[in-house]
């Protein structure tokens, strides 16, 4: 990928970027969204329970954890090569 430096920009990719570094500046300085309604903020925030009643709470911006049980003994038995093979999945050699 080839990567320009600013002074060499055509005119409409040198807009687009001054458009996203004032949005930036504009974003930070709000908190959040830029031109963001009362009315917009209370659909959010009812969407935002609706996802936490359906999944349980929590936090909905980070990612979950999962935990599988027998994860330990299932690596063990793959490492060994000592899991069971069933019919018509085995090694066709």
């Amino acid at each position: 990928m080839l990567f320009l430096h600013e002074g060499q920009l055509d005119p409409i990719q040198k807009l687009f970027l001054d458009s996203i570094r004032r949005y930036s500046t504009a974003s930070q300085t709000a908190g959040g969204l830029v031109d963001a309604g009362s009315e917009y903020e209370r659909n959010l925030a009812e969407e935002v329970a609706k996802l936490q009643r359906l999944y349980g709470g929590g936090d909905l911006a980070s990612f979950p954890e999962f935990k599988f049980s027998g994860d330990e003994e299932r690596r063990s038995e793959i490492s060994k090569g000592s899991l069971p093979v069933r019919p018509g999945h085995g090694n066709r050699s």
